[in-house]
């Protein structure tokens, strides 16, 4: 069974005015490392290296989609859609509050996977940004974990991850803006 780490692993390093930051495994405490590190910094553009990225807890992602919002519109911004096996979508929600309104990219790969996928996907879907590199992996699929006796857990598919009004990306990636 797969553990998601306890603490966030946010880095970011300066090429001019761009703040390029990389993200560990997306944890609990990963949306205020990334708070914290963009105060910090003051950059006036910000490129999200999601190549390699595989993702973690939804929630993590969820909030920095939140803090990466238009300007004004925030907790609530729909980041991505999850299709039910009866093909009912359910908008998956940005939380947080906008807290930065400069340029931002994601940079992604062949190895860009699951919530690193959602964070590339939602902020196209905002218009807040602009995915660059080449198609992702293609993980879509959400889980439920359920503990049972003895520390085991059962997990079990949700639904699958797509873009407003598009198939699940399963096998295919998400498409990219512009190579890079």
């Amino acid at each position: 069974a797969a553990r998601l780490p306890a603490r966030a692993a946010v880095t970011g390093t300066r090429r001019g005015d761009t703040l390029v930051v990389k993200f560990g495994a997306f944890a609990a405490d990963s949306a205020q490392a990334f708070a914290e590190l963009i105060a910090r910094e003051k950059a006036a553009a910000l490129e999200l290296d999601l190549r390699g990225h595989t993702g973690g807890q939804v929630g993590a992602v969820l909030a920095i989609i939140g803090m990466l919002s238009p300007a004004g519109d925030s907790a609530g911004v729909e980041a991505v859609d999850v299709v039910g096996r009866d093909g009912q979508r359910e908008v998956l929600r940005a939380t947080g509050s906008a807290t930065f309104a400069g340029p931002v990219t994601a940079r992604v790969d062949d190895g860009t996977a699951s919530g690193a996928e959602v964070l590339a996907a939602s902020l196209r879907r905002s218009g807040r940004g602009q995915v660059v590199g080449t198609h992702t992996f293609g993980k879509c699929l959400v889980h439920g974990i359920e503990p049972l006796q003895g520390g085991a857990v059962l997990m079990y598919t949700l639904g699958r991850l797509a873009e407003a009004g598009a198939a699940p990306w399963c096998g295919r990636g998400i498409a990219i803006d512009r190579p890079g």
